[in-house]
């Protein structure tokens, strides 16, 4: 298990990937610090929806689905490689409506917490969040992944 070295540790997951035909895109950035317990905040400030075609960038408010998808995956991702508890803040998450879903960015969430804590995942870790991040356009498309413990 890892802990952490610095006081804080910015990090970015990013999942850019075509599979079966279909663009699965997200775009994670947080930042990680030691904390007597763990804790998740969101402190996202985009614009959300501007127009088809455009990258978008999560606000304050709304893309719950979206942030809930980026827990799922933070808290994974925690419980895999830090027996340490840890604050982490949520900075950005971006996407596009028809090519991003919770478990895209549950992904890159995931990658973002496992690049700050320097861990390598098996290959066996890597194959399992894939098959639910590339099988994610089978569920409806709000559906909050559960990437298991």
């Amino acid at each position: 298990m890892n802990s952490l070295r610095e006081p804080m540790i910015q990090s970015k997951g990013k999942i850019a990937r075509v599979r079966h035909g279909l663009l699965h895109f997200a775009e994670v950035e947080l930042t990680v610090s030691s904390a007597d317990e763990m804790v998740v905040t969101f402190d996202c400030h985009g614009e959300g929806f501007i127009s088809q075609g455009y990258i978008e960038v999560v606000p304050a408010k709304g893309y719950d689905d979206w942030k809930h998808g980026a827990l799922a995956g933070i808290t994974y991702a925690l419980g895999k490689c830090s027996d340490h508890p840890c604050n982490v803040t949520v900075t950005y998450i971006a996407g596009l409506t028809t090519d991003t879903n919770p478990s895209i960015v549950g992904g890159a969430a995931i990658q973002a917490i496992w690049s700050a804590l320097q861990y390598e995942p098996t290959a066996e870790e890597q194959t399992h969040i894939e098959k639910i991040v590339f099988q994610s356009f089978t569920q409806p498309f709000d559906h909050v992944p559960d990437f298991g413990s």
